[in-house]
């Protein structure tokens, strides 16, 4: 037992490691990209959102998604804010990491 824990200590930093986390976009609804657009410009399949939920306010002058963030530990999170706070019509971005 002793060698297998040894040996999966020293495996454990080669396996690539995924975060997990919930991100609620805000856009004007007239520049708001689909999900499609939105897991090509993060990289998908390295890093995606899925399970999206839908809704508008402001009398449909905004757009709000709330998904599940899918990212690589190792500056995952990081590189998604990059990606998507340049985005035309974004309001608000939040991501919430839910696992290390």
């Amino acid at each position: 037992m002793l060698i297998v824990l040894v040996i999966e200590r020293r495996l454990e930093p080669l396996v690539p490691s995924r975060s997990l986390g919930l991100a609620t976009l805000r856009f004007e609804a007239d520049k708001a990209p689909d999900e499609v657009e939105l897991n090509r410009i993060l990289g998908y399949p390295k890093t995606c959102l899925e399970n999206f939920s839908y809704s508008l306010t402001q009398q449909g002058k905004v757009i709000e998604y709330r998904a599940d963030l899918n990212a690589p530990r190792l500056g995952g999170f990081p590189e998604v804010m990059r990606r998507l706070s340049s985005l035309p019509g974004l309001i608000e971005l939040d991501l919430e990491r839910i696992s290390k």
